[in-house]
C-alpha cells in the first residue's frame, strides 16, 4: 500500500493549528475579565453614588453591566433574565425585592455567586433567611448591608428630637406590601415612639399616592414627614418637600440623595457610594480566591451620617443642634 505523506503532513498541520486556536482561546478566556451583571430595583440618586463607589474600586477589574427595574416591580424578573442572559460570573442584586425575586423558582437553580447588596435587614429576607444569614450559607451568597452596625433608626429618632424639640406627632409614608419599605418605617416608628414623638402611618401603593396621602398627613397636623427607604415615596420626594414647605413642615428622609437633589431638610444614611466601593471590595476578594462567597460574615459600615440641606433649613428657620454637629454633613 502506497502512503501518501503529503497527507498526513497536511492533516497533522491542521491537528496542530487547531490545537493551538484552543490553546490560544483557553489564554484568552483565562485572562479576559469576569462578568459582572448589576441589577436595580430603581435608578434614584443613592444608588447612581453606589454605582460611582462600585466603579472606583474594580471598573477594570470586571466586566460590568448594570440593568434597572425603573421602580416596576413587574419587570423584575425581566431585568434579572437580562442580567442572567449575559451569562455573569457573578450577580449583584440590590435592595430586598431584587434580591427575593432572583431566589425565586425561576432563577434559583440557575444562579452564578451572588452579592445581596443594600440588604437593610437581612434576617428579615425571606430568601436570604432560607439560605443562612450567617455563614456557613447553603448557597454561595455575600450579604452587604446598608444597616450599620451603630443603630441608624436610635439615631434617626434622636435627630427628629434634636431638630424639633417639639414634636408630639410626625407622619410616615411606606408601602406595606414592600418589605424593605414596611421594616423601615416600622424601626423608625418603633424608635420615635420610644423618644416619646407618635407616628401617624401614611400609606401608599403607588407613585400616584403619594401626593393625596402627604396632603392627609399635613391636614392632620403633623409637625414632620418622614420618608424610609420607600421607593415611591423617594422618587416622588420634590413634591412631598414642596408640600410640605407650604405647611412650614421639614422633610426627614433615610436616602442622603433626596437632601441633595430634591430639598428634603435631613437625611439620616450610610453613604452609598461607601456601599458600592464594599461591593467592588467583596467581589475582588472573592474572585482573588481569598474566600468563599458563602463564608463571609455580613459586610456593614460601622455609623450612619445626618445629611442636611442648608436651603431647607434656612426656608424652615431650622438650626444645626450643636450636640449632633460632629455627625453632620451639609449639601
Amino acid at each position: 500500500m502506497k502512503i501518501n505523506y503529503n497527507y498526513i503532513i497536511l492533516v497533522l498541520f491542521f491537528c496542530l493549528l487547531s490545537s493551538c486556536s484552543r490553546e490560544n482561546k483557553q489564554k484568552d478566556n483565562l485572562h479576559s475579565p469576569k462578568k459582572v451583571s448589576m441589577i436595580f430595583p430603581v435608578t434614584i440618586e443613592a444608588f447612581d453614588q453606589l454605582k460611582i463607589g462600585y466603579e472606583s474600586v474594580c471598573k477594570d477589574s470586571f466586566e460590568t453591566r448594570y440593568f434597572s427595574a425603573e421602580g416596576d416591580p413587574d419587570k423584575f424578573q425581566t431585568v434579572i433574565q437580562s442580567g442572567l442572559l449575559t451569562k455573569p460570573n457573578y450577580l449583584v442584586t440590590i435592595g430586598t425585592q431584587i434580591t427575593n425575586t432572583a431566589f425565586g423558582p425561576k432563577f434559583k437553580s440557575n444562579l452564578p455567586v451572588i452579592i445581596a447588596s443594600a440588604i437593610s435587614s437581612p434576617d428579615k429576607v425571606g430568601a436570604l433567611v432560607d439560605i443562612g444569614v450567617s455563614p456557613k450559607r447553603k448557597l454561595p451568597v455575600a450579604i452587604i448591608s446598608d444597616s450599620p452596625k451603630e443603630d441608624i433608626y436610635d439615631l434617626f429618632a434622636k435627630s427628629v428630637t434634636e431638630f424639633l424639640p417639639k414634636a408630639k406627632k410626625v407622619g410616615i409614608l411606606y408601602n406595606t406590601s414592600e418589605i424593605n419599605s414596611k421594616e423601615t418605617a416600622t424601626r423608625i416608628k418603633t424608635k420615635l415612639n420610644d423618644f416619646g414623638v407618635n407616628t401617624i402611618d401614611g400609606i401608599i401603593n403607588n407613585a400616584d399616592d403619594v401626593e393625596k396621602v402627604t396632603d392627609n398627613l399635613l391636614l392632620k397636623g403633623v409637625s414632620a414627614i418622614i420618608i424610609p427607604l420607600d421607593k415611591y415615596a423617594v422618587t416622588k420626594a420634590t413634591s412631598i418637600v414642596k408640600k410640605c414647605f407650604e405647611k412650614n413642615i421639614p422633610v426627614f428622609s433615610l436616602d442622603d440623595g433626596t437632601v441633595k437633589k430634591d430639598g428634603v431638610c435631613i437625611g439620616i444614611s450610610v453613604n452609598y457610594g461607601i456601599i458600592g466601593e464594599l461591593i467592588g471590595q467583596t467581589l475582588l476578594r472573592i474572585n482573588k480566591g481569598n474566600i468563599k462567597a458563602e463564608d463571609l460574615p455580613i459586610v456593614q459600615l460601622e455609623r450612619a451620617r445626618i445629611y442636611v440641606n442648608i436651603n431647607s433649613l434656612k426656608k424652615l428657620k431650622l438650626a444645626i443642634p450643636p450636640q449632633l454637629s460632629d455627625l453632620i454633613v451639609k449639601y
